[in-house]
């Protein structure tokens, strides 16, 4: 299979470009592209879990890295959860997110999405790939450091 050309005959940028470059900074870490023959939207990465996915539409293919990043989320926000009770935080988690109270009483809520830990406010907490890093900033978030 072939890489389909990014760029259209007057020299700008194709609607596959576009979808291809919205899609791979939505989604970091995945590699998204187009192949032809017939023409297939595919993502993989290389960290672990290796996975690749295709689908027949740009579309197809969002629902399907949405629902990679909601399970990479949840198995993420578990762990994260595991680290902070073993810190002495009660850490209660709902799906993607994390209720989590300090034993001097601070309770926050931390949710998962695209890659990233953040408080309900917005601020990036970490990545879910850096499980202990996260866990020492949001202990300092709850004042629990």
């Amino acid at each position: 299979m072939e890489v389909r050309s990014v760029n259209d005959a007057k020299g700008g940028a194709s609607p596959a470009e576009v979808d291809v470059g919205g899609l791979a900074v939505e989604f970091l870490g995945w590699t998204v592209e187009v192949v032809q023959d017939p023409p297939v939207w595919r993502a993989s990465r290389d960290v672990a879990p290796p996975l690749v996915i295709a689908a027949g539409s740009v579309v197809e293919l969002r629902t399907l890295l949405d629902e990679a990043d909601r399970f990479d989320c949840r198995r993420a926000t578990h762990a994260l959860a595991e680290v902070l009770r073993g810190r002495g935080v009660i850490a209660q988690v709902y799906g993607q997110a994390i209720v989590a109270e300090s034993p001097c009483g601070v309770r926050r809520t931390i949710v998962a999405g695209r890659g990233l830990y953040r408080w309900t406010s917005g601020v990036v907490i970490g990545a879910i790939g850096e499980v202990a890093g996260a866990a020492e900033r949001a202990l300092r978030g709850l004042g629990a450091s």
